[in-house]
């Protein structure tokens, strides 16, 4: 019997709990599955696992207060375009809450973990794969709030580096993209908070991004001859990335030596490259990293274009677009 996952029963336990409650027959195989199981979920381990319960992590996270109070006393910048202003109307973590988020979200993570890992690659049932994918999932929502209630400490660090709104909305998307790696490599238990790590992390991340850009404004060279995208719907330039990348078994390696983190992060997203298949929105991409979609089309079409020009001069490796 072959039994394909649906991306929205995956991600939906109600409607599996509905599809599934009833059966627990065997999956023979699906090829979503087998490679979901392949891979090792990523997270901070702490050896409290060990002894920790899914009842005392759902109670610590129904009793403490996440979230601090708002006073009013943060204001965002009147000259501000309305959706990072709405980020001064997300609370901040409260030094309990931003511990016991982050131990959940880890906790989540080693349970999916080890489920997975326990499980037989070629006989296991659709009840054990939903279970998994329910703990992805909540990890996944609990990173979110993580994210969301540090986006404006993002802001006021971007706009020390920043000189005009187009700069400071670039500075927002280079700090926002070093938030996400921030919240999957903070060790909590260490007792640090996470505020702390993430404005070094970022302001460092900043600094020597201006350093390079000026570095490469002075060593700048016109290639007046190269494609450009920015005339092309985002489409037409995706579907040109995919027709001449579809043989290149190496494009991640080309993808390191070309783009940078962020730009290899919107193009495995956007393409699907990040090992299971699936495909992000650029509204989905433009929330998690707090700009509009207009600039993660921007980001793209700049990242296709690096990429339009290394296929150019390498034409073996990749053809060009």
């Amino acid at each position: 019997m072959h039994i394909t996952l649906e991306k929205n029963d995956l991600h939906d336990s109600e409607a599996v709990s509905e599809n599934w409650s009833a059966s627990d027959e065997t999956i023979i195989y699906d090829p979503a599955v087998e490679k979901m199981l392949m891979q090792e979920i990523g997270y901070i381990y702490d050896d409290e696992f060990e002894k920790l319960s899914l009842t005392k992590i759902k109670s610590e996270l129904s009793k403490t207060d996440l979230y601090e109070g708002i006073d009013g006393s943060a204001v965002a910048s009147p000259d501000f375009p309305s959706y990072l202003a709405a980020l001064y109307d997300i609370p901040l973590l409260t030094v309990d809450g931003e511990r016991v988020l982050f131990r959940a979200m880890n906790y989540y993570l080693h349970l999916a973990n080890q489920k997975r890992s326990s499980l037989n690659s070629r006989r296991y049932t659709k009840r054990q794969i939903v279970r998994i994918q329910e703990h992805l999932q909540t990890a996944s929502d609990l990173r979110q709030q993580i994210v969301k209630s540090n986006l404006r400490l993002v802001v006021s660090i971007a706009r020390k580096y920043s000189q005009n709104p187009h700069q400071l909305e670039e500075m927002i998307c280079e700090g926002n993209f070093i938030l996400l790696k921030a919240v999957d490599k903070f060790d909590y238990a260490l007792g640090y908070r996470f505020s702390t790590y993430v404005t070094h992390s970022v302001q460092r991340h900043l600094f020597r991004f201006m350093k390079k850009r000026q570095r490469i404004r002075t060593n700048e060279v016109d290639f007046p001859d190269s494609r450009s995208y920015e005339n092309l719907g985002i489409e037409e330039a995706e579907d040109s990335l995919l027709e001449a990348t579809r043989s290149a078994h190496n494009l991640m390696d080309c993808m390191k030596d070309v783009l940078d983190d962020r730009e290899q992060f919107l193009i495995r997203e956007r393409f699907g490259f990040d090992g299971d298949g699936k495909t992000r929105t650029l509204k989905s991409l433009a929330g998690d990293m707090g700009i509009c979609k207009e600039r993660v089309r921007q980001l793209l079409n700049k990242a296709l274009n690096k990429l339009n020009e290394f296929a150019a001069e390498n034409p073996n490796v990749i053809n060009p677009l």
